[in-house]
């Protein structure tokens, strides 16, 4: 039985590129799909361009 323990990093997530975030997840909870992976690229380079996110709240909406 393997009893590896998944966890995020330690680090605080705003800080981190969205390469990481996805990194970090695909750790934890398995790879996401090509479409997927593209998908969050996308968003996460609009955010930059239209404005800036305010922290994690950006990425709820």
């Amino acid at each position: 039985m393997d009893k590896t323990i998944r966890r995020l990093p330690s680090a605080d997530p705003e800080r981190l590129s969205t390469d990481d975030l996805i990194a970090a997840h695909e750790r934890v909870f398995g790879p996401l799909e090509p479409q997927a992976r593209a998908r969050i690229a996308r968003a996460a380079d609009a955010g930059r361009m239209e404005s800036p996110w305010n922290g994690m709240d950006g990425l709820a909406a």
